[in-house]
């Protein structure tokens, strides 16, 4: 899942808010403060919304940059 914060306070909580929520973070997305996550969907989901953090489906290799050791 991809964790998009859309308030400063949301950025500020957010991993704070993921590791509560037993979510683990894995990786940066190209937006400002995003992060890809692993979890539990039905217990990310209520605590991130309350905070300004958009919860969706997504993966790395579709929403984040390339891995600069890649080949483009």
């Amino acid at each position: 899942m991809v964790l998009i914060p859309l308030t400063d306070a949301g950025a500020a909580a957010l991993a704070r808010l993921a590791e509560e929520s037993g979510a683990a973070i894995t990786g940066v997305g190209r937006l400002p403060g995003t992060r890809f996550v692993t979890g539990t969907r039905d217990r990310i989901m209520p605590r991130m919304l309350a905070h300004g953090v958009l919860v969706l489906r997504g993966s790395p290799p579709f929403c984040s940059d390339p891995v600069a050791s890649e080949p483009r």
